[in-house]
């Protein structure tokens, strides 16, 4: 569902109308809403999952005896999944182990003795490593990113049938251009408008499915309606008819596939009534979202669907008793 579907679907579950009849809650404060309940909800889940959903990668280079690098700002937590480091000759990526701040000194033989980094702490959104390293090295961040803010969608009509602000319709891998049908809006700007060239950073997001990433947080210059995309990030994931929309900015939920979609307005809408105060909907929705909750964390944890058949040990005094052995999963 597209962000003025899921405010539809808010409004309809929580019994509040249009804004008119309930001024206190605007568009704005739906979406704001979503937002706040999708971050929280993708946060936990991913991160608990561990299967691959969610994460990103971000390279820099290490600056000779230059300690602290800043985890990548839209981390979830401010957190890492891991921190590699490729070693002077080698290709192959050194995964460096992380220590407890209270111990880092253990590890650290201060900023006048760099050497090859073994280990790294996280201080205040920065991984600090130890001990700094002596070289300009590859470094490698892998995290799971938070989703964007749900904004105001850029289709022209409810229902999907208008016009798509940002409709990729060709992309040149080579010289890292991508064309859209019409430059999307920042929607995050006082008096929403065009991005602008070398302004705005840009994300891709794939507006069906999964409604994943496909890039993120990329610098651009424009020229009529070709983006020139900055970086060295890798297009791999981009196709034709995927939108550009400006960083940290959707439409859709990012990352959360469209059977989820339910769960998340009716999760809002919960928070809606609450401050209402209708209890009896607390109760319903809740039943409805806990239901959708497990369905989706099961749906996200591979590992159980391609764990191997186990035939289950009959005792022998139940051999020729039993009709029908049950195959478990």
């Amino acid at each position: 569902m597209r962000s003025d579907e899921l405010t539809d679907r808010i409004r309809k579950a929580s019994d509040i109308g249009d804004a008119t009849a309930w001024p206190d809650f605007p568009e704005s404060r739906l979406l704001q809403e979503l937002t706040e309940r999708h971050q929280q909800l993708m946060s936990n889940e991913e991160i608990r999952a561990r299967a691959g959903y969610g994460v990103k990668e971000q390279l820099l280079t290490t600056t000779s005896g230059l300690q602290l690098y800043r985890v990548p700002d839209r981390a979830v937590g401010g957190a890492l999944e891991k921190l590699e480091i490729q070693l002077p000759g080698q290709t192959r990526w050194t995964r460096l182990e992380r220590v407890d701040v209270a111990g880092a000194e253990d590890y650290d033989p201060g900023p006048t003795q760099p050497g090859t980094p073994e280990c790294y702490a996280i201080k205040d959104g920065y991984a600090e490593l130890y001990p700094a390293p002596n070289a300009a090295l590859p470094l490698r961040f892998t995290f799971y990113i938070r989703p964007s803010q749900i904004v105001t969608s850029q289709c022209s009509t409810l229902g999907g049938n208008g016009v798509v602000r940002g409709l990729i319709t060709a992309l040149n891998k080579v010289a890292r251009t991508v064309t859209v049908n019409v430059v999307p809006f920042d929607q995050l700007l006082a008096a929403p408008a065009a991005i602008t060239s070398a302004n705005q950073q840009l994300d891709i997001v794939r507006p069906s499915g999964t409604f994943a990433l496909s890039m993120y947080s990329v610098p651009q210059t424009l020229a009529g309606s070709v983006f020139t995309l900055g970086g060295t990030d890798s297009m791999d994931r981009v196709q034709v008819g995927d939108c550009v929309r400006a960083a940290d900015q959707a439409d859709w939920p990012t990352g959360l596939p469209e059977e989820a979609h339910r769960m998340l307005a009716n999760r809002a809408a919960m928070q809606i009534v609450s401050d209402i105060g209708i209890d009896e909907k607390i109760t319903t929705l809740g039943a409805i979202v806990q239901a959708d909750l497990e369905r989706f964390r099961e749906n996200r944890s591979p590992q159980v669907k391609s764990a191997p058949k186990v035939i289950p040990v009959v005792p022998m005094a139940l051999r020729g008793r039993m009709s029908r052995v049950r195959w478990l999963r």
